[in-house]
């Protein structure tokens, strides 16, 4: 059989279209997919049998591992912990303790930092759960990233397009891994620690900052997303 990885590629990429089309804003739930969904996985399971069979080529089995992977990848990336879900839901203000990962300016002039959060608070109720937060400090706070940072606010969903090629901010957050928005109130901030995440990200930082010194503004931002997956900067 010739090119089998491209076929893979492509039943992996079927995977992934087919689980953001199940998905409509929420983690698919397997367990109770609509017919539609299983006629896709019935789909792609018959077409790879049929691929094995016409090129005589019984691994061609691997292609429908392949979408059921896109498949679980949609799940992972779109995953929320149920109860902060709930939270945000109900509209209650929340604490939460993290890392900040990345920073950015708005054109308000205030700072927006990626949250890196590991406990959740509500009215006493702890809970540990790592998820990111998209977060604008208060006008004329600033943090640094790997800064610690306990904040308070409420967490607002993500918005989705509401007109066929619009913008998502819901897919295109929750793919760097982005689960919620704040305008929160800052409790407390601390020194970067030793945790290895933030300094990568700061080293990051930094190495984004030579390229935009020494680069008129749009080379800079197609040389920090390509060498250094920065794509905070391209329009």
């Amino acid at each position: 059989m010739k090119r089998p990885v491209v076929w893979a590629m492509f039943f992996l990429c079927a995977g992934v279209a087919a689980g953001l089309w199940m998905a409509s804003g929420q983690p698919p739930a397997y367990s109770q997919l609509p017919a539609s969904g299983w006629v896709m996985i019935l789909s792609a399971a018959l077409s790879a049998a049929a691929i094995g069979a016409i090129y005589r080529w019984p691994p061609a089995a691997v292609f429908f591992i392949c979408f059921v992977l896109g498949l679980l990848r949609v799940n992972q990336s779109l995953y929320t912990d149920p109860v902060v879900s709930q939270w945000s839901r109900d509209g209650d203000d929340l604490r939460v303790a993290g890392y900040a990962l990345e920073t950015a300016w708005t054109k308000t002039g205030r700072e927006r930092i990626v949250l890196d959060a590991y406990l959740i608070e509500r009215d006493g109720e702890r809970r540990e759960s790592r998820m990111r937060i998209l977060a604008v400090m208060p006008e004329g706070r600033q943090v640094e990233i790997g800064d610690g940072i306990v904040l308070r606010g409420e967490f607002l969903p993500l918005d989705e397009a509401r007109n066929p090629g619009a913008f998502n901010e819901f897919l295109y957050y929750r793919a760097k891994k982005i689960h919620y928005k704040c305008f929160p109130e800052i409790e407390k901030i601390s020194g970067g620690g030793t945790s290895l995440k933030p300094t990568i990200f700061k080293w990051r930082d930094r190495l984004a900052g030579v390229y935009r010194s020494v680069l008129p503004g749009e080379e800079a931002a197609v040389v920090t997303s390509v060498v250094l997956g920065d794509k905070s900067g391209l329009g």
